[in-house]
């Protein structure tokens, strides 16, 4: 609403939120003037009250917005082209997302158990396979069962000599009904307190990994 006070030449403008409902009073003639405006039939700026010809103020919520949406594209091709990254491409098809950052931060892990299984999902755990690639022991076998190389894989899924402590894993899994995958073990959500749990009771990697 746009009216003269009397004896002023100032001007008092009122906005009122509208439902878009059919049915209200003023809805069809907010609709008429709301295309008349897209088409380029506006009022003249000569008419115009003086602070209605004023470029619009910032809006510093669509500011952070935007920069936020440049940070997350950033980091998505970043993180898309990084080694880690690339190993983590077959755990969560649409990495990096929220699901990631859920995973990372569930709320009945601690700090150092959440570190633990990103080095699990991030092909960072150390096994004999990763510690042989960087020089740490001579043999990448599993010292558990000697039958094949100490993969995260293998030790999560397969090795025999583990099948005891594997066992609530398994059950858990079953609850889900999912079938006992990397992508099921490392990426369901409701999977990380039993995964932990599983790391520590095989007590592989207890002078290895920071553990609560």
């Amino acid at each position: 609403m746009l009216s003269k006070r009397k004896n002023r030449n100032t001007y008092k403008l009122t906005l009122r939120w509208t439902a878009g409902h059919e049915g209200l009073k003023g809805n069809k003639l907010a609709d008429k003037e709301a295309k008349r405006a897209a088409e380029g039939l506006t009022t003249d700026k000569p008419l115009l009250p003086s602070y209605l010809c004023k470029p619009l103020l910032i809006n510093p919520a669509a500011i952070k917005r935007a920069h936020n949406d440049m940070l997350m594209l950033n980091w998505s091709r970043t993180w898309r082209a990084s080694n880690r990254g690339r190993r983590y491409i077959h755990l969560e098809d649409l990495t990096p997302s929220k699901k990631l950052l859920k995973l990372s931060s569930h709320p009945e892990l601690s700090q150092v158990d959440a570190s633990c299984i990103a080095q699990f999902r991030l092909g960072h755990a150390p096994t004999n396979q990763y510690l042989k690639r960087i020089g740490r022991v001579d043999s990448a076998r599993c010292l558990a069962c000697s039958k094949e190389v100490e993969t995260v894989e293998h030790f999560l899924l397969r090795c025999e000599n583990y099948a005891h402590e594997r066992w609530a894993l398994t059950q858990h899994t079953s609850k889900l009904h999912k079938l006992m995958t990397m992508q099921t073990v490392l990426g369901h959500p409701k999977m990380a307190i039993k995964l932990t749990n599983y790391i520590k009771a095989t007590s592989r990697f207890k002078d290895m990994l920071p553990m609560a």
